[in-house]
């Protein structure tokens, strides 16, 4: 008996089942999904652009040895990293605040207001680690000019040859800087050297 006709049909029936339940699976992601999936996109190219430059922004040699490396970044270029990557910052901050429940007319069950909480909060922790990321990065290149500028200094005023000579703190460049207290610290320190 040939039974090949009620195996297609089965066939058939289970196909449509399969198709239903793949459609239900792809379901088209709510707003709230779509909003919360581009900003996690914007934070993570940040983050990627971040970490892709940091050789060039935070390098200590400038712009002259970079050119002969073939990684030349000026302090303009970086300058204006610094401006766009915290406009980025405030951007997806202000992105993320707009995503918090409660703000909209939406009535939605207790536990899909706790995972957009849960989703904001993760979308938050996000930002704040590329912000880290960002933070370091710029320390790091304001502690060099720092020291690039104590360096020209140092070199523009050479230390005087003998002790006699010297001149004395109150009149020293950097103690405009420094309170009080430790201007007489330092002075204390000096004289004990004398």
């Amino acid at each position: 008996m040939d039974r090949s006709s009620e195996f297609q049909a089965a066939i058939r029936g289970a196909r449509a089942t399969i198709s239903d339940v793949v459609r239900l699976r792809t379901k088209r992601r709510s707003e709230f999904g779509e909003n919360a999936s581009e900003i996690r996109n914007r934070i993570a190219q940040l983050r990627f652009f971040l970490l892709d430059h940091r050789k060039d922004y935070a390098n200590r040699f400038g712009h002259r040895e970079n050119s002969v490396l073939g990684t030349s970044m000026t302090d303009a270029e970086r300058d204006q990293i610094d401006k766009e990557a915290q406009e980025y910052i405030s951007t997806c901050s202000t992105l993320i605040q707009c995503l918090k429940p409660g703000g909209r007319d939406d009535v939605v069950s207790e536990q899909q207001q706790e995972h957009k909480q849960g989703v904001v909060r993760i979308l938050n922790q996000y930002l704040k680690d590329v912000c880290s990321i960002y933070s370091r990065q710029r320390a790091v290149r304001v502690k060099r000019i720092i020291d690039k500028r104590r360096f020209t200094r140092l070199e523009a005023d050479p230390l005087p040859a003998t002790k006699e000579s010297s001149i004395p703190p109150q009149t020293k460049e950097y103690d405009t800087d420094l309170t009080a207290d430790e201007r007489e610290a330092v002075s204390n320190r000096e004289i004990g050297r004398a």
